[in-house]
């Protein structure tokens, strides 16, 4: 009976000792996103878009991925879209992908000419990191662009 006792505090011991605060909780944050398209003909889109942020702070590397719907007047020639994510990983960005979906309807407005994006990582409203990108350049179906420095993961 005391060999059991014991076994038993042990194993609760064990348990309290695997449950115990080692790591600190996950902060979340929100991604707020302010994307500017080129002011020329034809470089808004309908079709559907991907942003990938990514992160040496994550396994893996991709922080956050979201796809954003061009229905109404997102993503039109000269326009700046926002749009923000919320309950992401509190992570500092080094890099972005974009890509464009090209649907099986639509043939023409599928290509998007994305000249920046403006990323804010908030937490409880203030900013916790400011990445901004200069695009300057034609994402088309098929062929993602993105901005990653060599200490960014490669995917």
């Amino acid at each position: 009976m005391a060999a059991a006792k014991l076994a038993l505090v042990i194993l609760v011991a064990a348990a309290v000792a695997c449950t115990g605060n080692s790591q600190s909780p996950v902060q979340l944050c929100d991604y707020e996103f302010v994307v500017s398209t080129f002011n020329e003909n034809w470089a808004g889109t309908d079709s559907d878009l991907t942003f990938t942020v990514f992160s040496t702070e994550v396994v893996g590397g991709v922080a956050l991925k979201t796809i954003q719907s061009a229905a109404g007047s997102r993503f039109d020639v000269g326009s700046k879209t926002k749009f923000t994510i919320q309950g992401g990983p509190c992570v500092k960005p080094c890099g972005l992908r974009l890509e464009v979906h090209k649907t099986w309807w639509l043939e023409i407005g599928s290509d998007w000419k994305c000249r920046s994006v403006d990323l804010l990582v908030k937490r409880n409203g203030a900013v916790q990191w400011h990445f901004y990108l200069i695009f300057n350049q034609w994402v088309k179906d098929g062929s993602p662009v993105e901005y990653k420095p060599a200490q960014c993961p490669i995917l």
